[in-house]
């Protein structure tokens, strides 16, 4: 067709990304490669998600921000296992040994910094109310940098919170260690009936003299609470009124007013036993003593951690907060 021009035809240029401007300016992270060797290890994104405590969305969304780092696949999907690609079984190796650097790095930080960021601590009641206020003034005097961050509950929860690397160091009670928690036994917690001395009861008690009073004691997931339940399990009973408390200190409170019965430390009870606002029940069956340990993280161990660590040790031989 004569004198009709041909269409122009653009040149259609690459965006920035496509020359691989990204691809330069960007590197993969510790959490993207910590999240591809989980998988591999566990087989599924969900068991990956699980060892990191995070989300499986938050998962796949590492291993996609990793795949367009690197430009290609990693996994292929045959139901809910997966399996390595090409590609990702010739990295795979590559990012084992970018972590276990970065390990290493990290610990050799831990090993030659000062103690002077923030420790988190997780203890009894029975430790604060004895042991705490010498801790704190040793750690001022040896750390003056040093922020510390303090929780006093139920050894259950503090167990927990430690095992969720939300607390560095913890006392615990009837623990059990684990690969990433390291337990040091420091002793053994006696523990008794505490009543108020306006209550009619015998010194020595079984199951069945206490069944029907109000037993105040602290959480459902408590070591306190299912030591009685067993006392009281093993003769066939179970108490008619059982309240819980999360304060120690308020639940001595209320015993002492002769409102509920409880079970406690002695240690913790000493000073109330001495004034005479509590006494203590002789239990029959004996109640078992508490084995009391100091639980901490393995791969936040160093210098400074440690000295904390032996000072507790220290610490509770001083009070004889335990017994050996």
């Amino acid at each position: 067709m004569d004198g009709i021009a041909p269409p122009i035809r653009r040149a259609v240029l690459p965006r920035p990304e496509h020359r691989g401007l990204s691809r330069t300016r960007s590197r993969p992270t510790i959490a993207q490669l910590e999240a591809f060797v989980r998988i591999v290890d566990g087989g599924t994104f969900l068991r990956a998600a699980e060892q990191l405590n995070v989300t499986q969305p938050t998962i796949s969304q590492r291993i996609r921000e990793l795949e367009t780092v690197i430009g290609a696949a990693l996994f292929e999907r045959r139901g809910p296992r997966t399996t390595l690609t090409p590609t990702g079984a010739s990295l795979i190796g590559h990012a084992r040994r970018v972590l276990a650097a970065s390990t290493e790095f990290q610990q050799q930080m831990r090993q030659t910094d000062a103690l002077d960021g923030r420790i988190r601590i997780g203890m009894t009641d029975t430790f604060a109310r004895v042991c705490l206020i010498d801790l704190l003034r040793e750690l001022a005097a040896s750390y003056p940098r040093l922020e510390t961050s303090v929780l006093v509950g139920d050894s259950s929860t503090i167990e927990g919170l430690l095992g969720a690397d939300a607390l560095d160091i913890a006392v615990l009670v009837e623990a059990a260690p684990t690969p990433d928690i390291r337990m040091e036994t420091v002793g053994f917690n006696d523990i008794s009936w505490l009543a108020s001395p306006v209550l009619a009861l015998p010194e020595r008690v079984t199951p069945r003299d206490l069944v029907d009073q109000h037993i105040l004691l602290p959480s459902a997931v408590s070591k306190v609470h299912a030591t009685v339940h067993d006392w009281f399990s093993a003769a066939g009973l179970s108490p008619g009124r059982l309240s819980t408390c999360n304060s120690a200190t308020v639940m001595m409170d209320v015993v002492a007013a002769g409102l509920a019965i409880t079970v406690q430390p002695l240690r913790f009870a000493a000073e109330a036993i001495r004034l005479r606002k509590l006494r203590t029940l002789s239990a029959w069956p004996a109640l078992p003593a508490h084995r009391v340990s100091l639980g901490y993280q393995t791969r936040t161990l160093g210098p400074g951690v440690a000295d904390i660590v032996a000072r507790l040790h220290v610490l509770t031989r001083k009070h004889r907060l335990f017994r050996p």
